[in-house]
């Protein structure tokens, strides 16, 4: 199945793009009730991973209402590199309107123009919308480990990580 050209209405950021960016990430994560950092702190983040060569960010629609982010590692098992979507979202006022699967175009061709042979998607159980929506470009769900056994994502904080903490305003 192929989608063609990447989406007129996604553009790839750039570093004045930092708190646009910042900006959309904490209504994503307030949106789904997760803890995030300031709109200030993330945007200081931001700014710092836009000068990388492997985190690439991208936005969509004039306002800029969508966003997606993509993380580039080197592969161990393939040549080339392997690729993350990282984070996927659209402010709810602007969904139904292919903007969500003009990035996940866009990140894809991108990620294959910077040889990238695996694209992973880390999808919350629970998300059928977005499961939907890398089934149509052709994701499949993995198992990880031998055939039957399921592979847990498991996570730690480390000593004086408090970045994480709640806040409504930037």
């Amino acid at each position: 199945m192929h989608h063609g050209h990447p989406h007129p209405s996604v553009r790839l950021a750039g570093s004045q793009d930092a708190r646009c960016i910042a900006q959309l990430l904490h209504d994503f994560n307030n949106e789904f009730d997760e803890p995030t950092p300031t709109v200030v702190l993330l945007t200081r983040t931001i700014a710092k991973l836009l000068e990388r060569d492997d985190f690439v960010a991208f936005l969509a629609g004039v306002e800029p209402c969508g966003l997606a982010i993509l993380w580039l590692r080197p592969a161990i098992w393939t040549p080339g590199c392997d690729a993350t979507l990282a984070e996927l979202y659209v402010r709810p006022e602007c969904r139904r309107r292919g903007l969500g699967a003009a990035l996940v175009a866009t990140a894809l061709a991108v990620a294959a123009d910077r040889g990238a042979s695996l694209m992973e998607v880390p999808v919350e159980e629970s998300d059928s919308a977005a499961r939907r929506l890398y089934e149509r470009f052709g994701f499949s769900r993995m198992r990880g480990g031998t055939e039957g056994d399921l592979m847990y994502h498991y996570e730690r904080s480390l000593a004086g990580s408090d970045a994480l903490t709640t806040s409504d305003g930037a």
